[in-house]
């Protein structure tokens, strides 16, 4: 379990990431990265394909040049992401892009990435996955975006998570509950797993 909160234009963002590998002291092909590339928070959930350190070699691929995006634009990230990933096995990604200047979520998935917003109480959107593989088959990607109305939370999860965690997430629940607990009750046990909770509210 990793966790942290961030305080940023009058918003207090609080995130956490649990996640799991298919066998014990394996390598995870599951991966994250949370980072800002201006007022926007990227928050990315990536899934190498199958398991062990070749997929966990994708994974961190694909990581390694998120990290190096220069602008928040979906479209572009996804190309990156395709071409820093040709000669490896392959990966599916899903991205969130929070805006606090105009309290926007634009959000998208290429490969077999969910992701829920919640809203108040409620969840009130999930991602739209596209077909494809990074490095292998480019989809023809979704973009979505959404309005944002604090107190907000994503959660974006790897296939290792059956979709029944949709149903049990709270959104009063903390970002380091929502995303152990979803990892705990809902990982299939023949998968990496990986569940990234972020919550927006009010600065204290």
């Amino acid at each position: 379990m990793k966790q942290g909160v961030l305080d940023r234009q009058g918003y207090s963002i609080s995130w956490a990431i649990e996640h799991r590998s298919k066998h014990s002291g394996s390598a995870c092909g599951d991966g994250y990265l949370l980072r800002f590339i201006g007022p926007v928070l990227v928050a990315a959930v990536v899934d190498g394909t199958g398991s062990g350190t070749a997929a966990a070699q994708a994974a961190n691929q694909c990581l390694r040049r998120l990290s190096e995006a220069e602008h928040p634009d979906l479209r572009q990230i996804f190309a990156l992401s395709h071409q820093a990933l040709k000669g490896t096995r392959g990966a599916a990604l899903g991205v969130a892009l929070i805006s606090l200047e105009s309290l926007t979520l634009d959000w998208a998935a290429m490969g077999d990435i969910d992701g829920v917003l919640l809203q108040g109480r409620s969840q009130t959107d999930s991602v739209i996955q596209c077909g494809g593989t990074l490095g292998l088959a480019f989809g023809s990607l979704l973009p979505q975006r959404l309005a944002l109305q604090p107190p907000a939370t994503i959660v974006l999860v790897s296939d290792g998570i059956s979709t029944s965690y949709r149903s049990q997430l709270d959104a009063y629940e903390s970002a380091a509950d929502l995303a152990h607990n979803t990892v705990l009750q809902h990982g299939r046990q023949n998968d990496d797993a990986i569940a990234l909770a972020v919550k927006i509210g009010a600065a204290p």
